[in-house]
């Protein structure tokens, strides 16, 4: 468990026109990912967010879509840099970006277009070189809900959801996202279950990643435990480690295609799926899905260009939640 601490950030100016507004310090808070709760397994990761129809680019390149580019956050009016750990609303506080950095002290640094600005942000700086086996050193951000007791406005954060009410269609989400050719990273959601609606503290139900993209070598936390599950229109590989301070542990679903973009992903469908085996209770809540980047080296250019979380309650589109069986097993329907 990464202890938490109080760190001075110094804000650095950026070399663009518009000015940059300084970030207030707050705590460094461990959570993110699939080293977000400061959890390292031996030989892997340590485990720990309505767009137009858009064609989705596998392979780790940019999505071929119409959103703001990193350069563009880069040249927005209100830019704001954030270094160490350090969090900055944007979309006028609907969601938060974070820079999470918990596992590394060298210099790592994002890019917001502000409090105003869209719902994005880039790193713009990363001299990260941790070793890929282990723990990555921080995982950038953005987020709706509440992370380690900092929340965002409305949505998740003013409504958690019981597992118990998360029917397809009810969380869905977009990411769209520009990947570098070099580095040691992912590009990953990290959505958060905690057995009560809030906490100020790290979640105690389960995290749920799902990985659209890694590079450099990395691997999600724990084992394989099933293969080629069709959840939601995406087929995924099954990672499950035993938690520590999260009792349902860590489960992440690693998509077997990768991808920059994602459009209108079902979390409640991935959420359930996690519950239906008996790693998250029904009666938990879903407080916080947060979408970004576990960097181990490197990573500069990495960009979300385009983030939601939508509360809705769409008709059923894609497959029903499955149980998922022992190494081996084949995947059956609820």
């Amino acid at each position: 468990m990464s202890k938490q601490k109080s760190l001075m950030i110094s804000v650095a100016s950026l070399a663009i026109a518009a000015a940059v507004t300084s970030i207030a310090t707050v705590p460094a808070r461990p959570g993110g990912a699939a080293a977000g709760a400061g959890r390292a397994p031996a030989g892997g990761a340590v485990t720990g967010k309505a767009a137009p129809a858009a064609k989705a680019v596998g392979g780790g390149g940019a999505a071929r879509a119409s959103h703001a580019s990193g350069a563009g956050i880069m040249a927005s009016a209100g830019a704001q840099q954030l270094c160490g750990y350090n969090i900055g609303p944007v979309r006028n506080g609907a969601y938060t970006v974070q820079n999470n950095e918990w596992g590394s002290s060298q210099k790592e640094c994002v890019t917001t277009g502000g409090a105003s600005g869209g719902a994005a942000f880039q790193v713009s700086t990363s001299a990260m070189s941790n070793p890929t086996k282990g723990p990555p050193g921080g995982y950038p951000s953005i987020y709706a809900g509440c992370h380690w007791g900092q929340c965002t406005a409305g949505g998740l954060a003013r409504t958690p959801l019981p597992v118990s009410d998360l029917t397809p269609g009810r969380v869905t989400s977009t990411l769209v996202t520009t990947t570098p050719p070099s580095g040691a990273y992912d590009v990953a959601y990290d959505i958060w279950v905690n057995q009560a609606p809030t906490t100020k503290t790290e979640p105690n139900g389960t995290e749920v990643m799902v990985w659209l993209n890694h590079a450099g070598g990395v691997q999600p936390a724990g084992s394989v435990v099933a293969r080629n599950v069709l959840i939601g229109g995406h087929t995924y590989d099954v990672w499950y480690a035993k938690g520590t301070s999260a009792a349902g542990g860590t489960v992440t679903f690693n998509m077997t295609t990768p991808t920059a973009a994602v459009f209108n992903l079902d979390i409640g469908q991935l959420v359930q799926s996690a519950s239906t085996h008996g790693w998250a209770n029904r009666t938990w809540y879903l407080i916080d899905v947060e979408a970004g980047f576990e960097l181990w080296q490197g990573g500069a250019g990495l960009a979300v260009n385009d983030f939601s979380v939508a509360l809705g309650t769409r008709p059923f589109v894609g497959t029903p939640p499955v149980s998922i069986g022992p190494p081996g097993m084949p995947a059956r329907h609820s």
